[in-house]
């Protein structure tokens, strides 16, 4: 597994954003806690299986205010507070 931590080039998110996250439950589906942060650090990973496919994702790390801390999450799991 490969981890750049250059900003994303396909990405509608970037560093200072200001977001609204969602924290879900280990089932992936349930939602745990949901408020308002600001993307801090932007990091894209590759991963190669050993059937030679190659996974690209990205993660967000997001000051959330409500919890004063920092977590890490998927794209999946904010949404723009701001238009573009």
């Amino acid at each position: 597994m490969t981890k750049t931590s250059k900003p994303a080039q396909n990405s509608k998110f970037s560093k200072g954003q200001l977001i609204t996250w969602h924290e879900r439950y280990a089932d992936g589906i349930a939602i745990k806690n949901v408020g308002v942060g600001v993307i801090i650090d932007i990091k894209e990973y590759s991963y190669n299986s050993p059937d030679g496919s190659v996974f690209e994702y990205t993660n967000f790390e997001v000051y959330r205010n409500e919890f004063n801390d920092i977590i890490t999450l998927s794209e999946y799991d904010i949404q723009s507070l701001q238009e573009k």
